[in-house]
This record gives structure tokens, C-alpha cells and sequence, in this order.
């Protein structure tokens, strides 16, 4: 099974899904660290792997350590900046899911925890633009937030606020499913 072992020198800040995976015994730890362990077992070695939101870069350093190549998109600027810092063997870049055109294919393309963020009638070009950097055979994996965790969302949103000031990985204003 995959493990995340992250030394304080490699972390530019303190992140709430990087600190949520390595914490025992809590909720959000058994939480995050049982959905990253799931996916990174459900991706091949050796892949060539795009996280379509790569947020916080948890799953792309799992994966990195399985031995994938990794890249990743993100519509925010700092998460992109941080994950280039976090896997610097990894390629990370701005884009919007709906519209990026990274000029390469991958052997899978997750999306995962990101489609809720994007509107209902924007989802399918979402899923479309995302299946265009597939090679011929490969893997889709998308997953969403299950309803009990949604329910938890505004606890959750407190915590990442408490501990982590604005720093946040998502947007927070819209979990639309």
C-alpha cells in the first residue's frame, strides 16, 4: 500500500490534505487517507498519470512514489506553485478543466473530489476536454464526495479555516451535485 511520508524541509507550508494523510487517529485522516490510498491502487505502474485539480498534490507525490510519471492541473495559481515545490519531478500547470489543452496524452486522467466545483451543464465538456488527453485504452477515474460527506462539509470547512487561515484547496462557495 502507497504511504506518504512528507519531511517538514519538503513542505513550502502547511497543507490541510498533506497534514490530513499523515495525522492518526482522526476522522479526516481514516477519511482522506483510505479515498488517496483507493485511487493510487487503481492506477497501473508504470502510468503516465494527469490529476485534473490537483489541489494540495497528495495523490500526485503517491503516485510519483509508486513510481508514475505525474502531472497535474489546477485552476489555482498557488496550488500550482505548491505543487511544483511538493513533486518537483512532476509536471504542474494553470488551466481550467473545461478548457486546458496540455499537448499531451496520459495512460489515466483522475478527477477526483473536482467536478462538484464545476457547474452541472459544464461537467460534460469538463469530461470531454478530460478524455482528450487519454491514449487509446486508458483509464478515466472520476469520483465525487459521497452525500454523508457533504453533510459534514460546513464542520470541515471550519477546520481547514481554523487551522489553515485562507490557505484553503477548494472552492469552498460550491459543492454542486
Amino acid at each position: 500500500m502507497p504511504t506518504l511520508s512528507v519531511r517538514p524541509d519538503k513542505i513550502p507550508q502547511g497543507s490541510y490534505y498533506a497534514d490530513s494523510y499523515n495525522e492518526r487517529w482522526s476522522l479526516r485522516h481514516l477519511f482522506h487517507r483510505r479515498r488517496l490510498d483507493t485511487l493510487a491502487r487503481l492506477v497501473p505502474t508504470p502510468a503516465r498519470v494527469l490529476d485534473a485539480g490537483c489541489g494540495s498534490g497528495v495523490l500526485c507525490r503517491l503516485l510519483a512514489d509508486k513510481g508514475c510519471m505525474v502531472a497535474g492541473v489546477d485552476l489555482r495559481q498557488d496550488r500550482v506553485v505548491w505543487c511544483k515545490q511538493f513533486i518537483p519531478e512532476g509536471e504542474f500547470s494553470l488551466g481550467d478543466l473545461r478548457t486546458c489543452k496540455l499537448g499531451a496524452q496520459f495512460d489515466v486522467v483522475i478527477a477526483s473530489e473536482v467536478l462538484e466545483h464545476v457547474s452541472a451543464i459544464d461537467r460534460q465538456v469538463a469530461l470531454v476536454n478530460l478524455s482528450s488527453h487519454m491514449k487509446n485504452g486508458g483509464r478515466l477515474i472520476v469520483t465525487v464526495p459521497s452525500s454523508l460527506y457533504l453533510r459534514f462539509e460546513p464542520v470541515w470547512e471550519l477546520i481547514r479555516g481554523w487551522q489553515y487561515g485562507v490557505e484553503g484547496h477548494d472552492d469552498e462557495l460550491r459543492h454542486d451535485l
